[in-house]
């Protein structure tokens, strides 16, 4: 059989075709499913089963996290961090339950749960707070140094004072 121009033009070209179909196959299959500058996964310290509910980073490296309780009388922990998520260390645990960490600026900090807790020290202590009921807080904004809008199981409690009790938490 006679080869034609044309038959060696479709020989080289469908083996080209072939080799890229190949190297495509293969490559798709090496990509990272998690590309370098996406996501990784941190490791906190043992909680106990404990979940994070909620996090909050006053710039790029130092952060806080806070625990929800599964059940009652679980411990509840507050965790800061100082580069940026990769070592979290525990800087307050209690039998409370906590759903919200704010900072209003890099020293006052505030937690919300089962109690109410201010930082005046970037994190590092914490006192509670007076709040007008008792029950479970379920969401906080804190509105500057001296003042919180609090919501609990019943609804918007409405403003509190951040004024210390004249017991210091944990």
């Amino acid at each position: 059989m006679k080869h034609t121009s044309h038959t060696r033009a479709v020989r080289f070209l469908s083996g080209l075709f072939y080799f890229f179909s190949i190297f495509i196959f293969i490559n798709a299959f090496n990509f990272q499913h998690n590309p370098p500058g996406a996501w990784r996964q941190q490791f906190m310290p043992d909680l106990g089963g404990q979940s994070i509910s909620d996090v909050t980073f006053l710039d790029s490296l130092i952060g806080f996290a806070v625990t929800q309780s599964a059940t009652v009388n679980d411990t509840g922990y507050i965790l800061k961090t100082s580069n940026g998520g990769e070592i979290w260390n525990i800087v307050y645990r209690s039998v409370d339950n906590y759903c919200n960490v704010q900072f209003v600026n890099e020293t006052t900090g505030f937690v919300a749960g089962g109690a109410l807790l201010k930082s005046t020290n970037s994190g590092e202590d914490w006192f509670g707070i007076n709040r007008p009921n008792q029950t479970d807080l379920e969401s906080m904004f804190a509105l500057s140094e001296d003042t919180i809008w609090l919501t609990d199981t019943e609804g918007l409690t409405g403003e509190c004072s951040a004024q210390p009790t004249a017991e210091r938490a944990g």
